[in-house]
């Protein structure tokens, strides 16, 4: 019985320490989100967050008119660098939450850390437009 409450203790006591490092890249002034809506949908939530060396993307959609519907649109990602090299951009594709409420999540988990000073920008589309004609703007 009292091997139980070790474990219990040793569990708490990690639990409290948090044992893995959580930033938000957007709070601390490394990445700046710029948010570009579509006709029909908005970015109604965002955030990039560093979990030790994983760093993650994440948001909510949401349709502009209310009721249900799926959002049909998807989101085009450019992480640029301060300087204006861009370092990452992606086509990211989101999973309908409920067609009660016409919101949509999407989450995607970048290969490296965000230089100081870089803008994300997302972009809602129609699924017939295309990153390359998008970017080339």
């Amino acid at each position: 019985m009292k091997i139980y409450k070790y474990i219990f203790i040793v569990f708490y006591l990690v639990l409290l320490s948090g044992c893995a490092t959580t930033r938000d890249l957007e709070s601390d002034g490394t990445v700046t989100i710029q948010r570009v809506d579509s006709k029909s949908a908005y970015i109604k939530f965002a955030s990039i967050k560093q979990f030790d060396k994983e760093v993650v993307l994440a948001g909510v959609v949401k349709l502009r008119r209310s009721g249900r519907g799926n959002v049909r649109d998807h989101v085009d990602m450019r992480l640029t660098a301060q300087n204006g090299d861009v370092d990452y951009m992606q086509e990211v594709s989101y999973h309908r939450l409920s067609t009660k409420n016409g919101e949509a999540n999407f989450r995607i988990t970048l290969d490296k850390v965000p230089h100081s000073g870089s803008l994300l920008r997302l972009s809602l589309h129609n699924t017939s437009a295309h990153v390359e004609d998008i970017w080339s703007e």
